[in-house]
This record gives structure tokens, C-alpha cells and sequence, in this order.
């Protein structure tokens, strides 16, 4: 019984990285005017760079054995945050195959594919919300051998995490919503031929009920609420919605 709120958007392949920039640039405008905590630098990443950020956050493929933590800790002191940033949103754009119908027989499973263009920001709405990823990817052509579509638009999908800001207040997890609400909305209207697809399990995008918003995230609070009462019957600490840690006694 998840409760998300998500939206995808792509533009035609075609389209020049100028005109996918002028929307980035639109929805970062938008992002500091509704009063996101933190709206990061937008950036504008080739395969090249893409690869250097990954190798510097996550470590490169001569790692035979997994990094201590210090030393990875040691070696993410002197990255930039727009490099980890970009690293992020890359990670979360691999393509990798997973056997699906869809997809050509003569790939192996786990087979990956990262995109060679990124343009976009990292943002976050607030305390408790989860990170929204407003960045579209471009992948080579091979990526249509695991999605089809991949190779012919420039896509993008965020599905910022709300749980924790209704932790906060109902207030704040409002805010937080209508925020995220409204700075797909308001791109979508700048920008017609973006196509965005939206879901909202508050239904507050279809029928902009506060009311309506809040009884659903209510119900799933509830919900929550007794999957970690059988969690903590078999001795797991658990933190749900409007508590603390509670550790199982």
C-alpha cells in the first residue's frame, strides 16, 4: 500500500540540449520562487563527465574489494556537491537488463547502459522530503536494446519521498506536497509539448483537495502504523510516521 508522489517527463530525441536546457532553467527558477530547502546548481553533463563523477563518488572499476569507510569518506571530502549530485542522478539512470520480454535476447542480465547526456538539478523540498531529481537524461543507441523508447527522448522521473515531512506536521507535509504539486504543474504549463506523467495517491493533482490529501495520508500513517507494531513484535526498531525510534523492548 505505497503513498507516492511521482512525475515523469520526456521530450522528443530530437530535440536540441539549448531547448531541454531552457526548461531545466524554467523548473530551477521555479524550484528557489516556491521555496525548495535546497536547490542545486544546474549542471550540464556529458558522457565524460558522467563517468568521471561516477568513478570519484562511488569508486572506479579497479576496486577489487569493497572501500573501507573511512577511506571513502576521506576520498568524498574533496568531491564537490555538484558532482555528487550528478553521480546521484546518474546512478538512479542506469539502464540495466533484466531479462523483461521487451528486451533484445542478446543482452545478459545486469547488462548496463548509462546516459551519455544529463542535463538538469538536484533539489529538495524540505525537512523529511526525499530528493526530487529534475534531470533529463539522454541515452546512446544501444539503450533501445533494453527500453525500446530510451534512445529516442530525453527523459526524466522524480518521485520525491513525502513520508517524513508528514512527520514533521500535517502544515509541513502540505506545504511540501502543493510545493512539488505546483513545480511540475507550472513547468507543464510554460512548456505544453513536455510530456508528464503524474501520480499523486493524495489526489490532491486531479482534484486540489487539501482534505482529501490529508485523509489519504492519514489511512496510509494508519497503515504504517500496524506493520510496525508486527515489526516490533518480532524485535525490529521501527520509526513510522508521527513517532520517534521506538527500539522493542
Amino acid at each position: 500500500m505505497p503513498f507516492e508522489f511521482a512525475a515523469g517527463m520526456t521530450l522528443p530525441g530530437h530535440f536540441r540540449p539549448e531547448t531541454v536546457r531552457r526548461v531545466v532553467d524554467y523548473g530551477h527558477e521555479l524550484a528557489q520562487l516556491l521555496g525548495f530547502e535546497v536547490v542545486g546548481e544546474v549542471f550540464d553533463a556529458d558522457a565524460d563527465a558522467i563517468r568521471d563523477a561516477m568513478e570519484l563518488v562511488y569508486g572506479g572499476d579497479e576496486l577489487e574489494e569493497p572501500e573501507p569507510d573511512r577511506a571513502r569518506a576521506s576520498r568524498l571530502d574533496v568531491v564537490d556537491e555538484r558532482i555528487r549530485q550528478i553521480a546521484e542522478i546518474a546512478d538512479r539512470c542506469i539502464l540495466r537488463a533484466t531479462g523483461a520480454r521487451w528486451e533484445s535476447p542478446l543482452l545478459p542480465e545486469g547488462y548496463e547502459v548509462y546516459p551519455n547526456r544529463l542535463i538538469g538539478f538536484y533539489a529538495k523540498c524540505g525537512k523529511g522530503c526525499g530528493p526530487v531529481y529534475f534531470a533529463f537524461a539522454r541515452y546512446p543507441r544501444e539503450a533501445a536494446l533494453i527500453e525500446p523508447s530510451s534512445a529516442h527522448e530525453w527523459s526524466a522521473f522524480a518521485d520525491p519521498n513525502e513520508h517524513g515531512a508528514y512527520r514533521v506536521s500535517e502544515a509541513h507535509f502540505v506545504q511540501c506536497h502543493l510545493r512539488h504539486v505546483w513545480l511540475f504543474r507550472l513547468v507543464k504549463k510554460r512548456f505544453p509539448f513536455l510530456r508528464l506523467c503524474v501520480r499523486d495517491d493524495g489526489e490532491f493533482w486531479k482534484n486540489e483537495d487539501v482534505d482529501l490529501l490529508l485523509s489519504k495520508v492519514q489511512v496510509y500513517a494508519v497503515f504504517l502504523n500496524l506493520v510496525a507494531d508486527n515489526l516490533r513484535e518480532n524485535g525490529c526498531e521501527v520509526v513510522v510516521l508521527g513517532e520517534e525510534v521506538t527500539p522493542h523492548q
